[in-house]
């Protein structure tokens, strides 16, 4: 039996996908790209159907969790640890990556090298292991204790589009009011709060 059918069998096997998704039928739609048909029968009687690749199906397989799969896709998650967590995010197709996010400071992110690697991250985040220590991808270490990290840039590169397109930005969006406006100010704007609107009003300085 081939890899792709081997594949397929487990696939109508998981009942992770059935307690998801509802009535299924899961066929094999290219045999030799590995890509897998899923159809789902909605309630009012219609079909649906979603691609599942093989790097995806191998993941549901293994960890018989589809994470809320869906249109083909795999929801991505969240670890939570004591000061920071872990977000899974896309990266290159079915390859994801990992952000380390310590409150205050900047983001790391881990980049695995293939879909084994990203796989054994997943299993080793799920064990509850911390990523104290861990490489980057890059030739970097990992820490999360927040006095060997640099603080958070306030004015990130999303923000600086909200204020040139808006002039403003809602008071509730902003974590550090103090060091944004500074920051504001060596980018070469100049600020107020508007207390009537409760929005941080931004001025180019020219």
């Amino acid at each position: 039996m081939s890899k792709a059918m081997e594949l397929l069998e487990s696939l109508k096997e998981n009942e992770s996908i059935r307690n998801t998704k509802g009535a299924q039928v899961i066929t094999l739609d290219n045999q030799e790209e590995m890509v897998f048909s899923c159809i789902t029968t909605l309630p009012d009687g219609t079909e649906h159907e979603d691609r599942l690749f093989i790097e995806e199906a191998e993941v549901i397989v293994k960890h018989h969790d589809v994470r809320n799969w869906t249109k083909g896709e795999i929801k991505m998650r969240t670890w939570e640890r004591n000061g920071y967590k872990v977000v899974e995010q896309e990266f290159d197709y079915s390859l994801h990556q990992f952000v380390v996010i310590v409150p205050g400071k900047k983001d790391q992110i881990i980049t695995p090298d293939s879909i084994e690697s990203m796989n054994s991250i997943i299993a080793n985040l799920d064990a509850g292991e911390e990523v104290e220590g861990w490489e980057d991808g890059m030739g970097n270490t990992i820490y999360t204790n927040p006095d060997l990290l640099e603080d958070e840039e306030m004015l990130s590169k999303k923000m600086l589009e909200i204020i040139e397109e808006a002039g403003k930005i809602r008071m509730q969006d902003i974590d550090n009011v103090t060091k944004l406006q500074a920051d504001l100010k060596n980018a070469g704007y100049s600020s107020y709060v508007d207390a009537s609107t409760d929005y941080l009003v931004v001025e180019k300085e020219y």
